[in-house]
């Protein structure tokens, strides 16, 4: 595994992290950030996506850490979206469809993606 300054991490995160996070668990990985699982982070042509761990970012960021231990995959923007819905979906029982909906408001989709 590979250790990410979070700053890096951060500078492109596409969506309004603060809004999703649960308070109970960012306490919960702040008491564990030294045993917690590896943030999961995709290598695009846009740079750095965060597509799991944003939990885990914030109590590193509340612990004032510097870097988190990352695993980094090669891939698009939409790699990065079907990994952070398939996660999301596992973790909360949802569909990974229901999760992209909440990630990527119909607003900010392509016409060609948007539904009607």
């Amino acid at each position: 595994m590979t250790w990410l300054a979070l700053a890096d991490i951060l500078a492109t995160v596409p969506v309004d992290a603060q809004r999703h996070l649960d308070p109970a668990r960012v306490d919960f990985y702040r008491r564990t950030i030294d045993r917690s699982p590896p943030v999961v982070v995709f290598e695009t042509e846009d740079g750095l996506l965060l597509a799991d761990g944003y939990q885990r970012v914030a109590a590193a960021l509340r612990e004032d850490r510097e870097t988190i231990e990352a695993e980094i995959r090669l891939g698009s923007r939409a790699d990065a979206l079907d990994y952070a819905a398939a996660a999301g979906a596992r973790q909360r029982g949802l569909t990974p469809e229901e999760v992209k909906e909440c990630i990527v408001p119909p607003q900010s989709k392509a016409p060609s993606e948007a539904k009607t």
